[in-house]
Protein backbone atom coordinates (compact mmCIF):
# COMPACT_ATOMS: atom_id res chain seq x y z
CA UNK A 1 0.00 0.00 0.00
CA UNK A 2 3.10 2.17 0.77
CA UNK A 3 4.80 1.85 -2.65
CA UNK A 4 1.09 2.32 -4.35
CA UNK A 5 0.82 5.46 -2.33
CA UNK A 6 4.54 6.56 -3.12
CA UNK A 7 4.83 5.59 -6.74
CA UNK A 8 1.48 7.78 -6.92
CA UNK A 9 2.86 10.83 -5.55
CA UNK A 10 6.26 10.20 -7.44
CA UNK A 11 4.46 10.12 -10.77
CA UNK A 12 6.01 6.32 -11.42
CA UNK A 13 3.03 4.47 -13.29
CA UNK A 14 1.90 1.94 -11.05
CA UNK A 15 1.52 -1.85 -12.31
CA UNK A 16 -2.21 -3.26 -11.55
CA UNK A 17 -2.00 -6.46 -9.10
CA UNK A 18 -3.96 -8.21 -12.09
CA UNK A 19 -0.78 -6.97 -14.56
CA UNK A 20 1.52 -9.90 -15.16
CA UNK A 21 4.50 -9.77 -13.30
CA UNK A 22 8.08 -8.78 -14.44
CA UNK A 23 9.81 -11.56 -15.86
CA UNK A 24 12.92 -11.67 -13.75
CA UNK A 25 12.30 -11.11 -10.10
CA UNK A 26 14.40 -9.49 -7.85
CA UNK A 27 16.72 -11.26 -5.36
CA UNK A 28 16.24 -11.48 -2.10
CA UNK A 29 18.93 -9.13 -1.21
CA UNK A 30 17.47 -6.15 -3.84
CA UNK A 31 14.65 -6.92 -2.15
CA UNK A 32 15.90 -6.28 1.22
CA UNK A 33 17.38 -2.75 -0.18
CA UNK A 34 14.21 -1.34 -1.03
CA UNK A 35 12.31 -3.00 1.53
CA UNK A 36 14.59 -2.83 4.61
CA UNK A 37 11.84 -3.93 7.00
CA UNK A 38 12.34 -7.95 5.21
CA UNK A 39 15.46 -8.51 7.45
CA UNK A 40 13.07 -7.95 10.22
CA UNK A 41 10.75 -11.22 8.91
CA UNK A 42 10.88 -14.67 10.49
CA UNK A 43 12.99 -17.29 9.12
CA UNK A 44 10.62 -19.09 6.30
CA UNK A 45 8.19 -15.87 5.80
CA UNK A 46 8.30 -15.70 2.04
CA UNK A 47 9.04 -11.47 0.88
CA UNK A 48 6.49 -11.68 -1.49
CA UNK A 49 3.31 -13.51 -2.35
CA UNK A 50 1.19 -14.30 -5.22
CA UNK A 51 -2.08 -12.69 -5.60
CA UNK A 52 -4.68 -15.03 -7.51
CA UNK A 53 -6.66 -13.38 -10.13
CA UNK A 54 -10.13 -13.74 -8.88
CA UNK A 55 -12.56 -11.46 -7.21
CA UNK A 56 -12.35 -10.63 -3.88
CA UNK A 57 -15.97 -11.34 -2.97
CA UNK A 58 -15.13 -15.40 -4.16
CA UNK A 59 -11.79 -15.34 -1.37
CA UNK A 60 -14.67 -14.10 1.01
CA UNK A 61 -16.82 -16.83 -0.26
CA UNK A 62 -14.01 -19.72 -0.08
CA UNK A 63 -13.00 -18.49 3.28
CA UNK A 64 -16.20 -18.57 4.77
CA UNK A 65 -16.79 -22.14 3.97
CA UNK A 66 -13.53 -23.29 5.07
CA UNK A 67 -13.19 -21.24 8.79
CA UNK A 68 -16.73 -19.96 9.09
CA UNK A 69 -16.38 -19.09 12.66
CA UNK A 70 -12.83 -17.51 12.64
CA UNK A 71 -12.33 -14.12 13.28
CA UNK A 72 -11.29 -12.32 9.79
CA UNK A 73 -11.74 -8.72 10.90
CA UNK A 74 -10.79 -6.95 14.17
CA UNK A 75 -12.48 -3.38 14.07
CA UNK A 76 -12.83 -0.64 16.59
CA UNK A 77 -13.22 -3.27 19.65
CA UNK A 78 -15.04 -5.86 17.59
CA UNK A 79 -14.78 -8.88 15.90
CA UNK A 80 -16.39 -9.88 12.78
CA UNK A 81 -16.00 -14.00 11.90
CA UNK A 82 -15.81 -14.59 7.73
CA UNK A 83 -19.38 -16.09 7.92
CA UNK A 84 -20.75 -12.42 9.07
CA UNK A 85 -18.83 -11.07 6.35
Amino acid sequence: MNRAISRFLEGQPTRLWREPAPTALPSRIALQRQRPWLAFYDEGVLPTIVIPHVPLHNLLRSSARRFPRRFAIYFENACYCFVQL
